[in-house]
C-alpha cells in the first residue's frame, strides 16, 4: 500500500493544509447561515407580536433591518463564495503539484510503452478527477459544517422540533 493512506486519506490531508482557509470558508459559511435563519425568526416575530399589537412604527422598524440583513447577507455572500473558490483554487493547485512531482518520478519505460495520446488521455482524465473529487471534497466539508451549526441552533431554539427534525431526517 502506498504512502498517504489512500485516495481519501491524501484528499483529505490536502483540505486540512489549508486549514486558514478552510475555517475562513467555514465561518463565512455560519454567519450566511445564521443570517438566513434570522430571517424565520423574524417572520415569527411579526406574525406572533407585531401584526397582533398593530404597531406600524415596530413594523418599519423591523422591516428596515430586515432588509440590512438581506443585503449584508448577499454581500456576504459574496465573500463567501470568493473565499471558498479561493481555497477550491489552492487545493487544486496543491494536489496538480503532487501529481506533477508523482508523474517525474515515474520510470522512462513508462513513458517508452505508451503513445503520447495515451498519456494526454490519461493526463485529461485525470484533470477532470481532481476537479471534481476536489471541488466535491470542499463543499461536502462546508456543508457537514453548516449541518451542525443548523441542528445545533435548531436544539437550541425548539428541542422537540429538532428531535422530530433527527429521527425523519434520511441518512
Amino acid at each position: 500500500r502506498r504512502q498517504g493512506g489512500g485516495a481519501g486519506g491524501r484528499l483529505l490531508k490536502l483540505i486540512l493544509q489549508e486549514k486558514a482557509d478552510l475555517l475562513t470558508a467555514l465561518g463565512c459559511s455560519a454567519v450566511a447561515a445564521v443570517l438566513g435563519m434570522s430571517q424565520s425568526l423574524f417572520l415569527q416575530l411579526v406574525v406572533d407580536r407585531v401584526l397582533p399589537s398593530g404597531d406600524v412604527t415596530l413594523l418599519t422598524v423591523m422591516l428596515l433591518a430586515m432588509l440590512a440583513v438581506i443585503v449584508f447577507r448577499a454581500t456576504y455572500g459574496l465573500i463567501q463564495q470568493a473565499v471558498t473558490v479561493h481555497l477550491g483554487r489552492r487545493i487544486t493547485l496543491r494536489q496538480g503539484l503532487g501529481f506533477a512531482q508523482h508523474l517525474l518520478s515515474l520510470p522512462q519505460r513508462f513513458f517508452d510503452t505508451r503513445t503520447s495520446g495515451d498519456i494526454l488521455s490519461r493526463l485529461t482524465d485525470v484533470q477532470q478527477i481532481r476537479q471534481a473529487v476536489g471541488g466535491t471534497a470542499l463543499t461536502v466539508t462546508m456543508d457537514a459544517g453548516l449541518l451542525v451549526l443548523a441542528g445545533a441552533v435548531l436544539f437550541l431554539y425548539h428541542p422537540a422540533l429538532a428531535l422530530m427534525t433527527v429521527l425523519i431526517m434520511p441518512l
